[in-house]
């Protein structure tokens, strides 16, 4: 996977740890899928991180557009999850992807949570 990069130290831990956990996630949720599912959902990670690498190259040009860079990751990987979600669930895995569902909800608000801690921080570090 292509190397993180936030606005600082604590950004690049907290991304990285939230895309640890939605692996994670990922691999319970897949265990007994059609091979290639946990693979095809990695390209979509892939994809994010590119986009996210993209965006701040080409398109953080104010503070506006740095607000929307510092939480895109999270929530464009939330979102992913969730199709990809609603494209596996059957019968049969009802019961654990509701609670991945849950799992990564609630995360993706502690993520975002943390986010917002740490630039408040890093604010209040440099006045």
């Amino acid at each position: 996977m292509t190397k993180i990069e936030g606005v600082s130290e604590k950004h690049t831990e907290i991304l990285t740890d939230y895309l640890t956990f939605l692996r994670k996630q990922l691999y319970t949720i897949t265990e007994y899928c059609d091979d290639g599912k946990y693979h095809d959902f990695e390209e979509v990670l892939e994809d994010i991180v590119s986009y996210y690498i993209d965006f701040k190259k080409y398109a953080v040009h104010d503070e506006q557009s740095m607000e929307e860079w510092l939480y895109m990751l999270p929530n464009l990987a939330m979102y992913s999850f969730m199709g990809f979600l609603a494209g596996i669930k059957n019968k049969r895995n009802i019961i654990v992807v509701d609670r991945i569902y849950e799992n990564v909800m609630m995360s993706t608000m502690e993520t975002i949570g943390l986010i917002s801690d740490a630039i408040q921080e890093d604010k209040e570090l440099n006045i």
